[in-house]
């Protein structure tokens, strides 16, 4: 996001990115935090912008009527599994094996953003 920067836990870590292969299944996961003073809204508008060429967006945000359950043989995104904290944006978009996320979670003054992308190989 323009004009952000990393967000410092109290490890001061502030990025992951995770591979890991077994045989013919395999994860991988990136993911980072940042931080911007711009509000939760206008952040959202620039992810949203940026995950449309993923397919459609899920919004998972509290408060939000969510869409029903996917059903479980489905590949489906849905927000059963989104555990938001009020005042959150979180969106989703992909299927279960290749999704990506951004949750935006005012923080005082200050906005917290994270960036998460998983893909899943060799599930079903």
């Amino acid at each position: 996001y323009p004009g952000a920067w990393p967000h410092k836990d109290k490890d001061g870590d502030s990025a992951a990115t995770v591979w890991g292969a077994f045989g013919v299944f395999g994860l991988k996961v990136a993911a980072v935090e940042l931080d911007s003073n711009d509000q939760p809204g206008r952040i959202a508008e620039f992810y949203k912008n940026a995950l449309r060429q993923y397919g459609p967006i899920l919004d998972c945000s509290p408060g939000r009527p969510f869409p029903p359950k996917a059903a479980e043989n489905s590949d489906r995104l849905d927000c059963s599994d989104s555990d938001s904290k009020p005042g959150s944006l979180v969106f989703k978009v992909g299927v279960k094996q290749n999704f990506r996320i951004v949750a935006i979670e005012p923080k005082g003054r200050v906005s917290k953003i994270a960036l998460v992308a998983i893909q899943l190989r060799g599930v079903h």
